[in-house]
């Protein structure tokens, strides 16, 4: 793990951040290829840990897992840095896909060094139910 953070800067960032991942691919054309979303959840500690991105691209919510320390992952770009209220985002499946669709093209917002994190407080708006869960049980921050 020490040896991987010699090689890949890893930012800091939280639930709710925008991201930009630059892999290697080896099916790719140019070999590499890059993903940005909204970091919707991260779990695990150590070598285990992970972060999901969600982006939904012409219409179709996509998902992707990434290892933190993996080594494909050749960069990890802060996009957008912020939190949000709630440990997981996991709703945004069955939310309306405004609250997950971003530029691919999305330039980086400059954050000053010493400003605190920026906390988004919005209320997601859900499509009709039937969800995936049961989404209004805890505490989410949705309408």
């Amino acid at each position: 793990m020490l040896e991987r953070r010699k090689v890949l800067h890893i930012p800091e960032f939280y639930v709710g951040s925008i991201l930009r991942v630059t892999t290697a691919d080896p099916y790719a054309s140019g070999k590499i290829s890059q993903f940005l979303g909204i970091c919707i959840q991260r779990s695990g500690r150590g070598l285990g840990a992970t972060f999901i991105l969600r982006n939904v691209i012409e219409g179709q919510g996509v998902e992707i897992c990434f290892e933190l320390y993996n080594p494909r992952v050749q960069e990890i770009q802060v996009v957008k840095l912020e939190k949000r209220l709630d440990d997981s985002l996991l709703y945004l499946r069955d939310a309306l896909p405004e609250y997950s669709t971003f530029d691919v093209n999305m330039k980086p917002v400059v954050q000053e060094p010493n400003q605190k994190v920026p906390v988004n407080e919005l209320k997601v708006k859900m499509k009709p139910k039937p969800w995936s869960k049961r989404w209004e049980r805890p505490n989410f921050n949705i309408k």
